[in-house]
């Protein structure tokens, strides 16, 4: 394959679509014809180096803008810079690029929520699991798969769609509330007869007592 660049017949490194010599200049300068140093100001880049610099958010590498467009490589498309650890400056091992969470015309703040959720669930989710039972995605995961996708009691696939978009919720996360540790991954109905009763083993007895002396 050759190069996408204008006029450039030679072939293509990597995945990137560029020859070696175009694939250095993007990387460099963040566009395929080459920034001179005094034309810093007409890079793509600049605007976010300097309101980063003014804030006092950069570390002593980073005052230098070559150096800094040099560390962080090409933007992916529709991505911000963002801080790993929000309380230390952006450094080379401080920094990532995340979607772009601006709102879209005539997006309300409720309908942003909704399509930040469709276009990253596994990140809403992880952060659910951890904040909430301090427990990883791949833990989640690993859970579902031991108990074959299926609730832990019925033995059966979650069945209550989120009222919003329209998809099956994920197995809740059931845990004993004195000790914190995971039972296990239940349906929405399994888990909330046990919240109902709260766990009560000897209310459970009855309850099938109950039934069987009225079949």
């Amino acid at each position: 394959m050759y190069c996408v660049a204008p006029d450039c017949d030679k072939e293509t490194i990597y995945n990137s679509g560029y020859c070696n010599s175009h694939y250095q200049m993007w990387n460099l300068y963040g566009r395929l014809e080459k920034v001179y140093k005094g034309d810093r100001y007409k890079h793509p880049f600049y605007h976010m180096w300097n309101e980063r610099k003014c804030d006092n958010l950069l570390c002593d590498e980073w005052l230098d803008f070559w150096t800094f467009v040099k560390d962080i490589g090409e933007r992916p498309e529709g991505c911000k810079l963002r801080r790993i650890d929000t309380k230390k400056l952006y450094d080379f091992n401080n920094f990532k690029w995340s979607k772009d969470t601006t709102r879209k015309n005539g997006e309300t703040r409720n309908s942003q929520q909704i399509r930040r959720r469709k276009e990253n669930p596994e990140i809403y989710k992880a952060y659910e699991l951890k904040k909430n039972f301090g427990i990883t995605f791949e833990q989640y995961q690993e859970l579902l798969e031991k108990q074959n996708f299926v609730c832990a009691i019925c033995e059966e696939k979650e069945k209550t769609k989120h009222h919003v978009s329209g998809e099956f919720k994920s197995l809740a996360v059931d845990h004993d509330h004195k000790t914190n540790k995971i039972r296990g991954l239940l349906c929405q109905r399994c888990n909330r007869v046990l919240g109902k009763i709260r766990d009560r083993t000897d209310l459970l007895d009855k309850m099938k007592a109950y039934l069987n002396g009225n079949s």
